[in-house]
């Protein structure tokens, strides 16, 4: 991993300099995800089988500095010629990391989690893990609302559940959301009973920058934004096309 400033759209040359040293990885040669803290100090990271931060900063005289391991856990074997990676997702505060996980004692069950761990108290060696929801499947993507305001306060939490837990690789998926501490889960959408399918890649759901109550997520190849307070869903498109990865404007309408 290599860290470098820019300026504008240029990069700084002299600012380019790796941070961590080349380390072994089960299943390494797919690669890892990575995700930065709020405040920009840490590096989340996942492996086949592992979770842990890595310190945002230029090493001191040259040195390279270690990733710190944060939680393990047995890999899952997709048995093809690709490797399944848990996507990360840090709290607004970046104190909680979300992430799903294989959960099985062997390598090829299919069992998956969505668990949030608490970077401080697992950094001082204290690792205190909160297992949101048993079995929520592999393409359970765990993310955050934003913090409006930065008061740290109601933060809600989503993710996908499959809707079949015995086959979670095929299986149709609902969104689910609950509070920060995991009470309150419930299905928001689709309805119970109705059928159709997120994207199997991350960035299908995505919060409001600037009003909480808000998602826009793909479902069906449309997009489709859903408000918490009204509990109304409204299409935006109607269209042939495949539609993927939406974005909200960090600064809302209008401006």
């Amino acid at each position: 991993m290599w860290l470098a400033e820019l300026d504008g759209g240029d990069l700084i040359t002299d600012t380019l300099s790796q941070i961590v040293e080349p380390y072994p990885a089960v299943f390494g040669w797919w690669g890892g995800d990575y995700a930065w803290s709020p405040d920009g100090s840490q590096i989340g990271y996942s492996f086949a089988n592992e979770i842990g931060t890595i310190p945002a900063q230029r090493p001191v005289s040259g040195a390279l500095v270690r990733r710190q391991l944060l939680h393990t856990f047995v890999e899952y074997d997709t048995r093809s010629d690709w490797v399944w990676i848990p996507p990360l997702s840090w709290s607004p505060d970046g104190t909680l990391l979300a992430f799903s996980r294989h959960s099985g004692d062997e390598s090829t069950a299919e069992l998956f989690e969505t668990w949030m761990l608490h970077v401080p108290l697992a950094q001082a060696g204290d690792e205190s893990a909160l297992k949101l929801k048993a079995n929520s499947g592999i393409w359970s993507y765990p993310f955050w609302a934003a913090d409006i305001g930065g008061q740290g306060e109601d933060r809600a939490f989503a993710w996908l559940k499959a809707t079949n837990g015995q086959n979670t690789l095929s299986s149709s998926y609902a969104l689910w959301l609950a509070d920060e501490d995991g009470s309150n889960g419930r299905q928001i959408f689709p309805a119970e009973g109705l059928s159709g399918s997120f994207p199997r890649e991350r960035g299908a759901v995505t919060w409001s920058a600037v009003e909480p109550n808000r998602l826009a997520f793909v479902y069906d190849d449309d997009l489709l934004i859903y408000d918490l307070q009204t509990e109304t869903v409204q299409k935006m498109t109607d269209s042939d096309g495949r539609i993927s990865h939406p974005t909200w404007a960090p600064y809302g309408a209008g401006r």
